[in-house]
């Protein structure tokens, strides 16, 4: 019984709150990595934007309050959603459209917009200013608990009780809800793809037809609902406090680089991870070990290992530390060299060759000398900056004593269209383009559904002279 008890004090005072607090982390995270994977920069405006979208919330909460209007048992916050994202999505257009555009059409660095979002931030705490105040603004209403203390000690019988409250479930749930929308989105629709491709490679995405402006309007349309719902359950769970979501942007920033900037799905679990650690570790377990430890062992310490004070200190540890020995994040994605090894090692050749330039020692270090059984060979082209793909081939030429397969590691080449040309009969070398022309490629069908680059030489014809 000592330990389940034990047990419901970790509910109640950790898990549970850092899976709420996580959550809401895990929205504004999503918002932060959108933005910079896709648009290429740091948006230093993110809390400011998120108490901007609840500010419409709280005032329409209100109007709908004294109108008589209700959500029954749930907060009537949850009907101004559809409004507040709208008014969102619209200052975000607006914004983009007076104000980050200018800088985009006229390509300037990353950094330059960052600066640019800090004077969105003061222009937008200066409109939440003028419209409502700095004053705190408690907005929730309906039923507060689901499960409360009393009524679960009556039902187990346990010293200790059991809370739920109603803000807890309401944020994880819609939290679930809202972020598999969007992995759906961006992985299962057109948009979602070309917006996934704008962010991998501007250059050939705008090659292969993709409206930028498309892909800049719904960026901002994600991310004004993100920020929005985001905002909104933090405020029903803590109360609607403008500035205070100034302060969030550290663990909101801590989150997205945890989880690997521009990775949206490392984000997500990103926001978890720093809201489990400020939490545990500014925790005083003095009670949880109450009902562990004999009495006579119990210290009279709090248990806390850090104090509250330090709360934002280990966002700020957490970012630091990853930005120093793991600067991709954690929750690091498949890299497309790692995916044409595996397609490659599926044809079972006598060996790989990867030509190296940019960053060989960390290359060569992290996918070693061996992959599926295939032994890698590595080739250093020391003049890669100047002198590449062709360079590299003749690096690469004592390997070439049979017949070879040259691919780049930056274009994806499909399976489908590799395995055409290594069941085909050629007797010369053949050359495969995003748009074909080669006379000798003409027979293959569809040969213009991807984007694929790779060359096939036999060994006959590679030479001094190819060079």
């Amino acid at each position: 019984m000592d330990f389940i008890n034990a047990l419901i004090v970790l509910l109640n005072y950790t898990i549970i709150p850092a899976l709420t607090y996580g959550s809401q982390l895990a929205l504004g995270a999503i918002f932060v990595t959108l933005i910079y994977g896709i648009l290429r920069f740091a948006n230093f405006a993110t809390g400011d934007m998120m108490s901007f979208g609840t500010m419409f919330a709280v005032l329409l909460t209100y109007y709908f309050q004294s109108k008589g209007i209700s959500f029954g048992f749930l907060p009537t916050a949850l009907l101004t959603i559809p409004f507040a994202v709208a008014m969102m999505i619209f200052y975000m257009l607006l914004i983009d459209k007076t104000v980050f555009s200018y800088y985009r059409i006229k390509k300037s660095p990353p950094v330059q917009l960052a600066m640019v979002s800090l004077g969105v931030m003061f222009v937008t705490q200066a409109i939440i200013r003028i419209i409502i105040g700095p004053s705190n603004r408690r907005f929730l209403d309906g039923e507060k608990f689901i499960l409360k203390a009393s009524e679960f000690k009556e039902m187990t019988g346990l010293s200790e009780g059991l809370t739920i409250k109603s803000t807890q479930v309401i944020t994880i749930f819609i939290t679930i809800v809202v972020v598999s929308i969007m992995f759906w989105f961006l992985n299962k629709t057109k948009t979602g793809t070309s917006m996934r491709a704008y962010s991998d490679n501007e250059d050939l995405a705008l090659l292969s037809g993709i409206d930028p402006k498309k892909v800049v309007m719904t960026t901002w349309i994600i991310a004004g609902i993100l920020a929005t719902i985001g905002g909104i359950l933090y405020g029903l769970d803590k109360s609607y406090r403008p500035f205070v979501y100034f302060n969030n942007m550290l663990p909101i920033f801590a989150a997205a680089i945890v989880g690997g900037i521009g990775k949206p799905f490392g984000a997500f679990l990103g926001g978890y991870v720093i809201a489990f650690a400020e939490i545990f570790l500014t925790y005083a377990y003095k009670k949880f070990f109450a009902y562990l430890l004999p009495v006579n062992l119990m210290p009279d310490s709090m248990l806390q290992i850090l104090s509250t004070d330090y709360k934002f200190a280990i966002s700020f540890s957490i970012l630091v530390l990853v930005l120093l020995f793991r600067p991709s994040g954690i929750f690091e994605g498949k890299k497309l060299m790692q995916y044409q090894l595996n397609w490659m090692a599926s044809y079972k050749p006598d060996s790989i060759v990867i030509v190296l330039g940019m960053e060989h020692e960390r290359i060569r270090d992290e996918f070693g000398d061996n992959h599926n059984g295939i032994t890698i060979n590595y080739v250093y082209n020391e003049d890669y900056n100047t002198k590449g793909n062709m360079l590299s081939l003749w690096a690469a030429r004592e390997y070439c004593d049979r017949d070879t397969l040259f691919t780049t590691s930056d274009l994806l080449c499909h399976p489908d269209d590799i395995k055409i040309f290594m069941n085909a009969d050629y007797d010369n070398k053949i050359l495969i383009d995003s748009s074909p022309s080669l006379t000798s490629i003409s027979e293959i069908p569809d040969s213009s559904r991807s984007s694929i680059s790779f060359l096939i030489f036999l060994k006959s014809i590679f030479n001094s002279q190819l060079i």
